[in-house]
């Protein structure tokens, strides 16, 4: 079985009342952006009803095996969503939360090349800390200013300074325990297929991880 880590998926808020979802790969290229959901809504359901989940289940149903994206602990573990393992019990699989944490610190990377590509979106640039626009201007700010770091990816201009990043994450707001938390699959006949689903997908990392680590 090859790994391959098509990309790397974490949700932080960019500004209050705002929440974000991106992908992107191990080169900060943002594949996916969902900058339309309110803030009280739980990262988790956002990427549950996208578009991005549903087609990955779909490939999965079609036979697809080998392409993943990566998650937080904050997702149920999908055979196409590849999470850390909970309480690793052996040198592969710390080896494998390892590489996956490093994977994470990309994405969260990510977040804070682009805040300080845009001061807009920057929480350093005044007291005020949000954008004075309505949810839906800024939403579109937010895809703009994204679409333009691509641009930059793309025509290899030099990425802010690890100082300068280092601040903006900094800044971000600290994630609820709340908002992080996982939903558990409810017991009941009607999720009996996610919970299938759970556990092929545990069954697909620990072929990961014995072949792999």
């Amino acid at each position: 079985m090859s790994v391959i880590l098509l990309a790397l998926l974490l949700e932080r808020k960019i500004r209050r009342r705002r929440e974000t979802r991106h992908i992107c790969d191990a080169d900060l290229r943002i594949l996916n952006l969902n900058a339309s959901s309110g803030g009280s809504e739980r990262d988790n359901l956002i990427f549950y009803a996208s578009d991005v989940n549903s087609a990955l289940r779909e490939k999965y149903a079609e036979g697809e095996r080998n392409n993943w994206l990566l998650a937080s602990d904050a997702y149920h573990h999908f055979p196409w969503l590849m999470t850390p393992v909970t309480n690793p019990q052996s040198v592969p699989e710390n080896s494998y939360n390892r590489a996956h944490r490093k994977c994470q610190l990309d994405a969260v990377k990510c977040i804070g090349v682009v805040k300080s590509r845009f001061r807009c979106l920057s929480r350093q640039r005044s007291k005020q800390k949000t954008l004075m626009y309505s949810p839906e201007a800024t939403g579109k700010l937010i895809k703009a200013c994204c679409v333009l770091h691509n641009v930059m990816i793309q025509h290899d201009y030099v990425l802010p300074s690890e100082e300068e990043v280092t601040e903006e994450l900094e800044s971000l707001p600290e994630r609820t325990e709340n908002n992080a938390r996982a939903i558990k699959v409810e017991e009941s006949d009607e999720d009996a297929e996610e919970r299938t689903l759970v556990q092929a997908g545990r069954s697909i990392r620990s072929q990961i991880i014995v072949t792999n680590f």
